[in-house]
């Protein structure tokens, strides 16, 4: 999964970039990190942090879930047990 986890949430980071009118260079920068360091993170060649992926997501205005889920933003929740569930009942 290691690698195609990594494409998979750089390619939705630029998504949500992208539909915002945001470039990569303005998210390099509203997060500190360098354009060049964005860049691979878009290819899927960095293993991100959680640290640096709440980063991101903050400066897009969305949860980390809507970066590394396959629910729509905001099916998922919180269990309070460490892990996400579905919002819907019975799932």
């Amino acid at each position: 999964m290691g690698k195609n986890i990594q494409k998979t949430v750089g390619r939705r980071i630029r998504d949500v970039r992208t539909k915002q009118g945001i470039s990569q260079s303005q998210l390099a920068l509203m997060t500190h990190m360098t354009k060049s360091y964005m860049s691979e993170i878009e290819a899927g060649k960095k293993n991100l942090t959680l640290r640096t992926l709440a980063k991101i997501a903050d400066c897009l205005g969305v949860g980390i879930e809507h970066l590394i889920c396959d629910e729509p933003c905001g099916a998922m929740q919180n269990s309070g047990g460490g892990g996400l569930r579905s919002a819907e009942p019975g799932k």
